[in-house]
């Protein structure tokens, strides 16, 4: 897809991350990769439809129509088993983004002295912790390093002398400290009889001397205290007042609106000129004449309502377009010598091709090109090809009923009502069935 002024429609409208521009079909939908449940990807499409229809593109109408283009040829192609499988055989070729962005880093250099690189201890494993206590020595060498028994022998001896060091430097450290005491000197006395003196022959205790309380000297009396008179005040003589004048009312000025944008009245008469061509355009199967009178439009819309209505004419296009891609899809897929039913009554299929159908009726042959069916038979094609109950499908046959000449605006309405009532945001289209 071609962009003007790198805008992104993938990005900015459907939200997808920045990738190969166009993404495949499974990333457009918003699916799982090689996704084959026709369910899920038909709802995924019709919800990816929304989202777009919701979107005025203003400068960017070229690149919004091709995005809902590229939606359809996606849900398309993986809804068709045959072409699906051809697809994903492709996709699985393609190298993914993350084998592509790898890089094998190269080798580190060799080094003539062995480097030790600090490494954080843990006490859960011992094992660990004694690989670490080690300086980690960095060799390059062609082949892995690998672990014999003999390294495991020795790691074990290193582990049982350094506990036998730690343990006799912490009984040393124990007996340096018992050392430290003063131990008691025991004495042999020959042993004498214990004597507890009589009250008399204690000494008296001696009586402790008396107390003595120094007087402090008595604080000089302090003298009375003379309140101040407060100091008299003159009154000033009164000035006389100034004569008040009078106070003018605020004049408030009314806020007048913005001046509305002025219209050219000859581009409004080309706007409405090329709308109107648009509208029969649709009306008459010409879609092509129909895009290039909205291009007209577009370059001539002045205010929001032509914008509302140039948005609203621009979705009816796309889904009459989509509408008669599935009818020429249906019509490729009935069998010659097969029956169509048409209301209560029957025709014989003879030839279907995607550009004409010929069927008998009546005894004789009937040779159309697709643009030129009956409406009657249109209908039929669509309630035998399209799937039914389906938000989509309402869509669309609510547009071909809106537009064609010998179409139902009231059934429209109500299949437009339906597929609102599922989630389709088309509430935008609703005022079109009320233009005579």
């Amino acid at each position: 897809m071609t962009l003007q002024n790198s805008f992104d429609p993938y990005s900015r409208w459907l939200g997808l991350p920045v990738g190969p521009r166009p993404p495949n079909h499974y990333t457009l939908l918003g699916i799982d990769r090689l996704e084959s449940d026709s369910a899920v990807i038909v709802h995924a499409a019709d919800v990816q439809m929304a989202k777009v229809r919701k979107i005025r593109p203003g400068e960017h109408i070229r690149d919004w129509r091709r995005l809902l283009d590229r939606i359809d040829a996606a849900k398309a192609r993986l809804l068709d088993p045959a072409s699906k499988t051809t697809y994903d055989v492709d996709l699985r070729a393609e190298p993914t983004s993350a084998a592509s962005a790898m890089k094998i880093a190269p080798p580190p250099p060799i080094l003539s002295t062995p480097t030790q690189t600090p490494t954080v201890l843990q006490e859960s494993d011992s094992t660990a912790w004694s690989e670490q206590v080690r300086p980690t020595v960095t060799i390059t060498a062609s082949k892995p390093i690998r672990k014999t028994p003999y390294a495991s022998a020795l790691s074990s001896l290193y582990w049982f002398l350094l506990g036998s060091v730690l343990t006799a430097v912490v009984m040393l450290f124990v007996m340096c400290d018992r050392s430290a005491e003063p131990e008691p000197v025991v004495v042999d006395e020959p042993k004498q009889p214990s004597v507890v003196p009589a009250p008399s022959m204690l000494p008296p205790a001696p009586h402790p001397p008396p107390r003595v309380v120094p007087e402090l000297p008595k604080p000089p009396a302090e003298p009375p205290q003379v309140k101040p008179e407060p100091p008299q005040v003159k009154p000033e003589p009164l000035k006389p007042e100034s004569p008040k004048l009078p106070v003018e009312p605020l004049r408030v000025e009314p806020v007048q609106p913005p001046a509305e944008p002025q219209i050219d009245a000859k581009r409004q008469e080309v706007f409405d000129q090329a709308v109107s061509d648009a509208r029969h355009a649709m009306t008459r199967r010409n879609l092509s004449g129909a895009e290039d009178y909205l291009q007209t439009a577009a370059e001539n819309t002045q205010t929001v309502d032509d914008d509302n209505q140039l948005n609203r004419l621009e979705t009816m296009l796309h889904n009459l377009r989509e509408f008669w891609t599935g009818i020429r899809e249906g019509v490729a897929k009935l069998e010659a010598a097969g029956e169509l039913p048409i209301g209560n009554t029957r025709i014989a299929i003879v030839e279907a091709t995607r550009d004409r159908l010929t069927f008998r009726a009546a005894g004789q042959n009937h040779r159309y090109q697709i643009e030129q069916l009956p409406t009657v038979v249109v209908l039929a094609i669509a309630d035998n090809c399209f799937k039914k109950g389906v938000p989509s499908t309402q869509v669309l046959i609510g547009t071909f009923l809106a537009v064609d000449p010998d179409g139902n605006r009231q059934r429209a309405r109500l299949l437009w009502n339906a597929a609102i009532k599922q989630g389709i945001d088309i509430e935008n289209l609703l005022p079109e069935l009320d233009v005579q």
